[in-house]
Order: C-alpha cells, then structure tokens, then sequence
C-alpha cells in the first residue's frame, strides 16, 4: 500500500539536549539532518530547550526526534506534554542515545521501546539486516560492518509491540575484554568483588528503580540479538488512551546506531535515519496529512530560520531548519564524562594498571548510585 501523501510539509523537531554524556556528533547531526528537509520533504527545528515541551508548542510539530540523548532531559511538566503528545497522534524517532534518557517516565519507554542498558567498547561490529522490505532497512546490506557502539537494552523492545528489522552478528565483536598480569588480575578480582558486593547492596536498599531494572535484566540473560539493533513500531503504547477525535497513534522509529561523527556521514546510515523518520511521518496521524490534533495544517509551511544557534551545534545546516538554544534544566552538559546514560562494559588491562584505575572509577560510580553490568 502506498503511504498517504502529506497535504503539508511535516515539521519535526529535533531534540539533542544532554544531561549526562554528551557526543561530539551532536553538532554533525544537526548539520546533516538540516541538509536533509528539501529531499525528503520534511521541516526540522532544533532545539535543547525543554521548554519546548508544552502542549502549546509540541501541537504545532507532526513528529519529535529524540537525537544523541543522555538522562534527564525534561522535567516533568515537559514528559506531561509529551505524554499529551502522542495520545494526540504525534510520531516518535529516536536516534542512538535517544534511548539513553528519561528512564523514569514509563510512557516514553513505550514510545521508543526499549531503553538503553550497557555498551562494550568502540569498536568494528558487523549489523545483519532482518528485513528487506521496510523503509529504513531496504537500503541496508544483508551484512553492514563499520565501527560503532553495540548497545544492550534493559528490556526486549517486543515487549511494546515493536518489530526489530535490524540486529548484530555477536560473533563479529567482543563485548568484553580482560587482559592483565597474574598482579592486576588479583588486584582486579577484588575490585569486582567489591564491585559485586556494593551492587547488591544497592539493589537491597532500593536506592534507585533503575539499579533493580537491571539487575531483573541480568537474570532474564536476553541475548542482545534478540533484543535488536533497530525497530519500529505501528500504534505504540505511549498513544494510549487516544484522545478525542485522534483517528490513530503516530507511529514510532528507533535506531541505536549513530555514536561516531564519521557514521553521520556515511549516506547508508543517512537513508536509514530519514526513511525511518519518513516512514514513520507517512502513518498518517496528524494534521499534515488531515488528521489528528497536532501538526502542520499549512501548506508549504516550513520551520522558520534565523533562530539561535542551539548549544553544541555548529556551523549552519541548509535548508530552513531553526534552531533553539538551551535554557534550563536539561541543557547540554559538558562533553568527554560518562553517566548512567552511557555506561561502557568490558575492561582492558594493557599495562601500567591503567584498566585497574578504570575499574576502580566504575566502584566509585557504583557508590555514587550508578548500577552497572559485568
């Protein structure tokens, strides 16, 4: 069936504010995806403010792409609208650590569908498409192999309805590595210890909800292929109940692929983003196509340009994309930290006990409340 035509240009904004980690490709995604909006047909607005997050303002969008994200980047009024949102028809994409963050707002879990957990080290992996028909894969090779962050989610994304059409050879990368002398592996061994002994400490105390979700995510032992690399979703659970006069839910596109600045670049993962992203726009729930409560019902409208230069950006995209600069709590932190939004698996030890002060960091994240998986 061929997707309904939009009767106006959809207007996406595009959200790439960080609380925690934050990557150095922001700024190449703005770009990239600015240069984007003429060919395909779709008008973005960037922005790291959460106070776009009003009903107000998110009625006048058809869809919100969630882009290199990291933990609490809305407070609660702005999940609220957001909620709001889709139950009016509006669609969802997130990208890479779009699945990073808001990890205690159940509503977004079920619009993006599975929230990220763990990932090893940077490094060549090798992606196997699932399905040759959808949009966002028909372009992608059986066997996709670049660098990349293999991510581990803390629950299977079918569990919210979604269908995975893109997974990862787990022969084809190592998501763990310890390689030290007779000392730094007795030295290593008690840190883990320790390290075992303060996380379920934590877990006993309750101390934090996402501490608990992992260690229920470890005893379930879902292999990563089968929790999926990329999915989409035709009527998330984040729209219900829909609300008066809203004929559908919008639909939902996530893939969590995207760390590195080079992969930005690369024209199969951009066609890979934009189909998605279309694929999801062209469900047809909003007012760009006719329908529903929010979006763009003007015809030839397209975002407004000359805004301010959003945090992390730089140089300017094409097209006539705006841009919104941050302003309070979930503005871009500083870049070069991990947090609980990006937490590295594996320990490598190639000399001068460097990996010991690595794990000894991981034992003081641990007591500073972070859950970690070994």
């Amino acid at each position: 069936m061929s997707p309904t035509p939009a009767q106006a240009t959809p207007r996406v904004l595009v959200y790439t504010a960080t609380a925690g980690y934050r990557h150095d490709s922001i700024p190449t995604a703005i770009e990239v995806l600015g240069q984007q909006q003429a060919g395909w047909n779709v008008s973005f607005a960037f922005s790291e403010d959460p106070n776009m997050f009003t009903n107000d303002t998110l009625s006048t969008f058809d869809g919100v792409m969630f882009v290199l994200n990291s933990d609490q980047v809305l407070n609660d009024t702005g999940m609220a609208a957001l909620q709001t949102f889709f139950q009016k028809g509006g669609v969802y994409t997130g990208v890479h650590s779009g699945s990073a963050c808001l990890y205690n707002d159940t509503n977004y879990q079920q619009a993006v569908g599975a929230l990220f957990d763990y990932h090893p080290t940077i490094q060549t992996a090798t992606f196997e498409r699932l399905n040759t028909t959808f949009p966002a894969t028909a372009n992608v090779p059986d066997r996709w192999t670049f660098e990349e962050e293999v991510y581990n989610f803390r629950s299977d994304p079918r569990d919210n309805g979604a269908v995975v059409v893109l997974t990862v050879d787990e022969s084809s990368y190592t998501s763990a590595s310890v390689s030290a002398s007779s000392a730094e592996r007795s030295a290593l061994s008690v840190v883990i210890a320790t390290l075992d002994a303060l996380t379920n400490y934590i877990v006993h105390c309750q101390i934090t909800g996402r501490a608990r979700a992992t260690t229920r995510r470890k005893a379930r032992r879902i292999p990563l292929s089968d929790e999926g690399i990329a999915w989409y979703i035709e009527s998330p659970l984040s729209a219900q109940p829909l609300m008066a006069n809203v004929p559908k839910a919008g639909r939902s596109f996530y893939t969590s692929l995207g760390h590195l600045n080079s992969t930005w670049q690369n024209e199969t993962f951009i066609n890979h983003v934009m189909s998605g992203l279309k694929w999801a726009l062209d469900g047809a729930s909003t007012r760009a196509y006719g329908v529903g409560l929010v979006g763009n019902n003007t015809s030839g409208a397209s975002a407004s340009s000359g805004a301010s230069g959003s945090s992390g950006a730089s140089g300017s995209a094409t097209g006539t994309a705006s841009r919104t600069s941050a302003s309070g709590s979930g503005a871009a932190s500083a870049s070069g930290s991990k947090s609980a939004g990006e937490r590295v698996v594996g320990v490598a030890i190639p000399g001068g006990g460097k990996g010991i002060v690595a794990a000894a960091g991981v034992v003081g994240a641990v007591i500073a409340g972070v859950s970690m998986v070994l």
